[in-house]
């Protein structure tokens, strides 16, 4: 599931840094996919890296899918921030999916 959430972060990052139309697809994956990551992973496993780092980029997600489906508009620094942190989220989950595919460790 972290190369699926891994996509929809890029897909929304693209969209949010991209443009301020409306993106309805991009909006709704972000919206399914941060919710999944924050709500069903994130709080079972509160308290773990993982858990904590699924409800902050969860978070993130559904932050940029509100502004992606025009629910409200994010303030330009907002919108800035949460790009950057969609980048971080999209850059430590990538990261770890290519360290396991290569076998090394990874942060546990």
């Amino acid at each position: 599931m972290g190369i699926v959430i891994a996509v929809i972060m890029l897909l929304g990052l693209i969209a949010l840094v991209r443009t301020d139309k409306v993106n309805k697809f991009v909006g709704f994956a972000l919206l399914a996919g941060g919710l999944w990551n924050a709500l069903w992973f994130g709080l079972r496993h509160i308290g773990s890296f993982w858990g904590n780092a699924s409800i902050v980029t969860g978070l993130l997600m559904v932050l940029a899918a509100m502004h992606l489906l025009a629910i409200f508009k994010l303030p330009q620094g907002l919108r800035k921030l949460t790009a950057f942190g969609l980048t971080v989220g999209f850059l430590l989950y990538t990261i770890t999916i290519v360290q396991l595919n290569l076998g090394y460790p990874i942060i546990g």
